[in-house]
């Protein structure tokens, strides 16, 4: 950019000498209307944007179904829009290219010509006559000169001399001109070129960061013993709610079941009741959810469940899939589904007031709203809403990871007494005590060690 940008102030300084401060004015006067013109005419080919991914929360959810349709989906409209990008392109392209070539060094030619068509107009005749550049020189010669045409009563005619000096004036400005809107042109693209060297130089960081990483002494490249290190055993479709057998909770790192567990020798069995996790941040609350929807290996003992599609989990950040309200209700099941499954929008609109959210329909206006949910919904909405998800899906096991530390002490208080009143088996996951009276057990997590009490 520093060379172009150079020769554009170069080449207007020199032309300003020739042609007056005017033809300049008019000269980038048109590099304005025609850049104003380019911009106005450029497309969005930025718009489309990745979305981050949520793996955890979408795992939880169990949603890789519903999310590889809205893959697939989302993957034929990127079809179309490269489609559609190639064609605006074209179009953008020719309109640049003819802007940049052929209306700068037209509108240039049209200046450097004035001097030759309108002589009695311009200045700078009187320079090439005189040779001075004293502006009196100047006014007495264009004095001069009127007053003898109005002597001879005609326009006097230019000598054979004056017409080469205007003829050499004129291709001197024509080159003036055409390097002036070469400058302009390049410079344009630079910024063009500087911009894509930015999404380049974003990459080529990304991967020079992963190479310090794989580097680093502790970088994890997986598991050492492989698969033959996961000893332990998972039972499904287990009849009698929820039972931890010997089960150690480790963190899945290269080292393994060598790795020190976050919980050594967890027993308990949940049937037909509730229980509070309890414990400090990083203490192994959530890894005991992670193990129970498989998103962690057991590395020992026995785990025995209920069949996965009759357990919800509810994270700690709620995912809200793109779509409308009903999708973020239904949530990881189709419209389509919830029409098989005996459901319609009555249901919903009651599972909205019975969490207590049913001012979302008049401020939405309809479950068929589209909107960036994650970012319309406050924290306690989003939290609701999750609940209201785990009553539209009536799983036998519910697992709350905190997932309630965003609403009130009486909201927080009616939703526990809404899932007890539906008789509805939870575990939740929380490091407040205060959660303790809407449970019936209470498991305590120090330091690796646990211990398990009745409430009630």
């Amino acid at each position: 950019m520093g060379k172009p940008f150079i020769d554009l102030i170069f080449f207007s300084v020199y032309l300003r000498d020739n042609l007056g401060t005017g033809a300049i004015i008019g000269i980038f006067a048109n590099y304005m209307v025609t850049a104003l013109m380019l911009k106005r005419a450029t497309p969005s080919f930025g718009k489309l944007s990745s979305q981050r991914a949520h793996l955890e929360e979408i795992g939880f959810y169990k949603g890789s179904l519903i999310e590889k349709f809205k893959l697939n989906e989302n993957f034929q409209k990127l079809i179309q829009h490269i489609s559609k990008e190639i064609n605006i392109s074209f179009g953008y392209a020719a309109l640049e290219d003819y802007v940049l070539k052929y209306t700068w060094s037209a509108w240039g030619y049209i200046f450097a010509g004035l001097p030759v068509f309108l002589d009695e107009l311009w200045p700078k005749e009187a320079v090439a006559l005189t040779g001075d550049d004293d502006d009196d020189d100047i006014a007495a010669a264009i004095a001069k000169k009127k007053k003898q045409k109005q002597q001879d009563g005609k326009d006097a005619q230019v000598d054979s001399a004056t017409e080469g000096k205007n003829m050499r004036q004129f291709i001197t400005n024509k080159r003036l001109l055409l390097s002036l809107a070469d400058a302009g042109s390049r410079l344009m693209y630079s910024i063009k070129d500087v911009n894509t060297l930015t999404g380049y130089t974003d990459r080529v960081f990304n991967l020079l960061t992963q190479l310090h990483r794989v580097h680093a002494p502790k970088f994890d490249y997986g598991d050492k013993n492989g698969y033959a290190d996961i000893q332990g055993t998972i039972q499904d479709n287990y009849p009698d709610g929820l039972r931890f057998e010997n089960i150690r909770v480790i963190i899945p790192t290269a080292e393994g079941s060598e790795y020190a567990p976050l919980v050594d020798n967890l027993n308990f069995q949940l049937k037909h009741k509730s229980m509070l996790i309890l414990g400090s941040n990083g203490c192994g609350k959530t890894a005991i959810a992670r193990i129970i929807a498989g998103l962690w290996p057991l590395y020992s003992g026995l785990l025995s469940k209920p069949n996965d599609d009759d357990i919800f989990y509810l994270p700690q950040k709620a995912y809200f899939t793109t779509g409308n309200l009903r999708d973020q209700i239904i949530y990881p099941h189709t419209y389509t589904e919830m029409l098989e499954m005996g459901y319609n929008d009555d249901y919903l609109y009651h599972i909205l007031r019975e969490v207590k959210l049913e001012y979302l329909l008049k401020r939405e206006k309809s479950l068929n709203t589209v909107k960036t949910w994650s970012s319309v919904l406050s924290g306690g909405e989003r939290q609701r809403l999750s609940i209201a998800r785990a009553l539209f899906k009536h799983p036998k096991l519910i697992v709350l990871d905190d997932c309630t530390n965003a609403v009130s002490t009486d909201v927080e208080e009616y939703l526990y007494e809404l899932l007890i009143k539906k008789k509805l088996t939870f575990i939740s996951l929380s490091n407040r005590p205060s959660l303790e009276k809407y449970h019936d057990h209470v498991l305590e997590i120090e330091e690796g060690d646990w211990k398990l009490k009745t409430v009630h």
